[in-house]
């Protein structure tokens, strides 16, 4: 889709963040290392990672997925030995999901490589279309927030 600046529209931006969306989560799986986690089993360490121990609905939440899907996700990073299941200290009810030490060290290795490998693909772009496709994703999503 190649358009001169003045004849874009809104809806054209719409359908250009629809063509992309899907080509990058599928380019961004792809750069994942093969040790056998897959996007949403290192997203969800990702997730862990950042924020600490979580109920498992606010992860399932954060993750846009059923409670039956993170269920069998948190289930497989588990018998890995990445997650483990603990009991809320304020809440009975509320089952915390939370980094073990091993998962804490795979999540950092894999996502400094997952880093690594997408970068490397913007190397080619000089400084200031970098600096301007920061800021333009920057105000994008400042937009998608509000």
């Amino acid at each position: 889709m190649k358009l001169h600046q003045e004849g874009t529209r809104s809806i054209d931006v719409v359908r250009a963040l629809g063509d992309l969306i899907p080509a990058y989560q599928h380019w961004s799986a792809s750069r994942i290392p093969t040790d056998g986690l897959s996007p949403a089993r290192m997203r969800i360490l990702s997730f862990l990672r950042e924020a600490g121990s979580m109920p498992m609905r606010a992860l399932k939440d954060r993750c846009g997925t059923s409670a039956t899907n993170i269920t069998g996700l948190v289930d497989g990073l588990e018998a890995d030995g990445l997650v483990s299941r603990e009991a809320d200290t304020s809440d009975r009810r509320v089952t915390r999901i939370a980094l073990t030490a091993r998962g804490e060290r795979q999540s950092r290795t894999d996502w400094e490589i997952y880093e690594s490998r997408c970068a490397s693909t913007f190397d080619s772009l000089d400084p200031e279309t970098r600096a301007k496709l920061v800021q333009t994703l920057a105000e994008v999503r400042r937009l998608l927030a509000s």
